[in-house]
């Protein structure tokens, strides 16, 4: 893609410019689908798109692309000129829990709408989940017995066990195991102060990020195979609280997920 816009194929009058433009809609299509991208696939696939609306632009820097848009129920039609190659309307925070969105392209050039919602699910009202992968998390007391957490006395320690598994034929990597606690419970991080041997990595993971309220652990599972992470934490706080979602997924591919709900 890059080399054909470098080549001219951006340009209406060059024998490049219907395979440029071919295949800037195709690159289009796969960015916008629900198919899953390494990082590099991605960056190149952007960069060409640029490249090609700046060539694009190059012969018309100030023509004008007109849309009008709605939103929901009652919202209207609204209008919206633009002669960036990009330009963002904020639809503020609508009412309900769903909507219609329109858009209408009024100029002679084509228009790439895309719309992009974001928000916090609502307290314990996520969905159990287990595509590829599953989850099972257990807690145990310090004598190594399963205890129902909520009945923990202030000041104990406890291990929480929470096992991954690849329910896939084949090996799955670059999973993130996402375990986030609440604000009651102070983890253990029993690394500090512990000694380490230079050049030796001893750890059954690739890598194991501690925080001040989580521990997210990435790895990858042979077929059908599991692992546990052990996390020790201290019950450091009495009150009600909201015991965060476990959250297992795949980095590069987010349709194998596995998530165990939050509750308080």
């Amino acid at each position: 893609m890059s080399l054909l816009v470098l080549l001219g194929g951006s340009s209406a009058d060059t024998a490049d410019a219907a395979d440029a433009k071919s295949l800037f809609e195709q690159m289009s299509e796969n960015l916008s689908s629900g198919n899953w991208f390494s990082t590099q696939e991605t960056s190149n696939a952007l960069r060409s798109a640029m490249l090609y609306m700046q060539g694009g632009q190059s012969s018309s820097q100030t023509k004008e692309i007109k849309t009008e848009y709605s939103f929901g129920a009652g919202s209207g039609r609204n209008s919206h000129s633009f002669t960036s190659q990009t330009s963002q309307i904020s639809m503020g925070n609508p009412s309900g829990v769903s909507g219609v969105f329109t858009v209408r392209n009024v100029s002679d050039a084509p228009v790439y709408a895309r719309v992009s919602v974001r928000g916090l699910p609502e307290e314990g009202k996520e969905q159990p989940l287990s595509n590829g992968l599953s989850l099972a998390v257990e807690y145990r007391d310090e004598s190594g017995n399963v205890i129902n957490p909520a009945y923990l006395n202030p000041g104990r320690d406890m291990v929480i066990n929470v096992t991954v598994a690849n329910n896939r034929p084949v090996k799955i990597e670059n999973i993130a195991l996402v375990h986030q606690l609440p604000a009651s419970w102070e983890i253990i991080n029993d690394r500090i102060g512990a000694e380490v041997t230079e050049g030796k990595n001893t750890s059954s993971f690739d890598y194991q990020d501690i925080r001040d309220d989580r521990v997210m652990t990435y790895f990858s599972l042979n077929a059908g195979a599991a692992k546990t992470v052990a996390v020790r934490v201290n019950n450091t706080y009495g009150g009600s609280y909201f015991r965060p979602a476990i959250h297992a997924y795949v980095m590069y591919d987010e349709s194998l997920a596995a998530l165990i709900p939050g509750v308080r």
